[in-house]
C-alpha cells in the first residue's frame, strides 16, 4: 500500500510566513545572509533547515529554532519510517 507523501511542516511554515509577511525568497536571503538559492532550496523542500538556518530564521522571523528543528526532525523521522517500512 503506497502512503501519501507528507509535506514537509517546516517548509510549509517558512512559505506560509512569507506569505502571510509579504516577504520575499531574494529580501529572506539577503536578512539571513545566505544565497537566494539555499532559500529556493529549502522553500522546494531540496536542502533540509540546518541548525544555523533555524537560528537565521529565528533572528529575523521570530519563531524559535527549535521549532524549525523539530518540524524538520520529525518530518524526517517520518520519512525514515516509510522507507524501512517499504523495504
Amino acid at each position: 500500500m503506497k502512503t501519501i507523501p507528507r509535506i514537509n511542516p517546516a517548509v510549509q511554515l517558512l512559505k506560509d510566513e512569507l506569505k502571510h509577511r509579504i516577504i520575499s525568497q531574494t529580501k529572506l536571503a539577503a536578512e539571513c545572509s545566505v544565497s537566494k538559492g539555499m532559500i529556493s532550496d529549502i522553500v522546494h523542500d531540496r536542502k533540509r533547515i540546518s541548525v544555523e538556518m533555524a537560528l537565521k530564521l529565528e533572528a529575523f522571523l521570530g519563531i524559535r529554532a527549535n521549532i524549525w528543528l523539530e518540524a524538520q526532525l520529525n518530518y524526517e523521522i517520518h520519512q525514515a519510517r516509510q522507507c524501512l517500512k517499504s523495504a
